[in-house]
């Protein structure tokens, strides 16, 4: 009920009930802390969502998916060196672990090592490769790297894929945003919205790893319309 209520919903008080009430429930399921630190992550809790993560590996350390997220909540806190370490454990038990590789690349962006970046977004893309997100996120670090025209060439087969079914527009942002390009990732981005794309859940947390966004009135908008509270809080 809290996932419903916060993914689809973007009902954050109302999921932050739910989460509180099934972790009442049974404080043993590791999985209502990790989905909970989703919840805070997303709002700007971060301390406290590496704290409900940390439980949650505490209660099921050899898990790869529950020590992923506590990689994932360290990263949006900043703590770029511990995430990296708790990702490398993920990956030593499974090294085709996709969603590791993906968080590999955010911290690598961060880093300004973008030849890295791209080569775990390709890591990612082989678990994944229809996936118009991952993809987008892959033009990004390109446009980072330099490679504009290779970064361009995944926009266009995006948007032309986008004409007859689903592609994520968020995904798409991400590649204007590398290209310097704020008018159309921002209509990307509103795009997006329109879609009710579930990571919208979790953009005011993305921004940490996209500087550029924060500067912007229409991001500010933006999470007002999810029902994010504002950066400055």
């Amino acid at each position: 009920m809290a996932n419903i209520v916060l993914i689809f919903e973007w009902d954050f008080a109302g999921a932050e009930k739910e989460f509180k009430r099934a972790i009442e429930i049974n404080p043993a399921y590791p999985y209502a802390h990790i989905w909970y630190s989703e919840l805070l992550w997303a709002t700007g809790r971060y301390d406290e969502s590496v704290h409900e993560c940390r439980k949650a590996v505490d209660l099921e350390p050899f898990t790869p998916v529950l020590r992923y997220y506590l990689g994932a909540a360290l990263l949006f806190s900043g703590k770029y060196g511990e995430a990296e370490q708790e990702l490398s454990k993920v990956l030593d038990v499974d090294p085709s672990f996709a969603l590791a590789h993906y968080a590999f690349a955010q911290i690598m962006v961060r880093q300004r090592k973008f030849d890295e970046a791209i080569s775990e977004m390709e890591k990612t893309l082989r678990s994944y490769p229809e996936s118009s997100y991952y993809r987008g996120y892959l033009s990004y670090a390109l446009a980072l790297a330099g490679r504009t025209e290779d970064a361009r060439k995944i926009l266009g087969e995006l948007i032309e894929e986008a004409k007859t079914k689903y592609v994520s527009w968020l995904g798409i942002a991400y590649g204007y945003v590398g290209l310097g390009e704020k008018d159309h990732c921002f209509a990307a981005l509103e795009l997006a919205y329109q879609q009710g794309d579930t990571r919208l859940v979790s953009l005011r947390a993305r921004a940490n790893l996209v500087p550029s966004w924060k500067d912007d009135s229409r991001f500010a908008s933006l999470l007002k319309k999810i029902g994010l509270p504002p950066l400055n809080q």
